[in-house]
């Protein structure tokens, strides 16, 4: 059954930007959701929006809503703690649905 999640990313280097989108497309495998339930077709986000940081010179933040299987976004929060550990930034997964 297919979860939505937020993940909060804060003061991340921008080095491991690409990591974490390799992470998403490594492990959340299953079939993305078309759209957020509730979102218009014509205005969701269809790349992940990084922004520059208010936390650290030369990182990023991020909030991006994820679709998955319960294990699959499992995972992934703990890829993504794994290398907020490794890198000392900010990262959480929160399940809205």
């Amino acid at each position: 059954m297919q979860r939505i999640a937020v993940m909060h990313v804060q003061g991340m280097p921008r080095v491991c930007r690409a990591r974490v989108e390799q992470a998403m497309v490594d492990v959340l495998t299953s079939e993305p959701m078309c759209t957020t339930p509730g979102v218009d077709v014509l205005e969701a986000s269809w790349y992940t929006k990084w922004q520059r940081s208010g936390a650290k010179v030369g990182a990023v933040d991020c909030r991006q809503v994820l679709s998955g299987t319960g294990r699959e976004l499992n995972a992934f929060e703990d890829v993504l703690g794994m290398m907020a550990g490794e890198h000392g930034f900010e990262a959480r997964l929160e399940l809205v649905g």
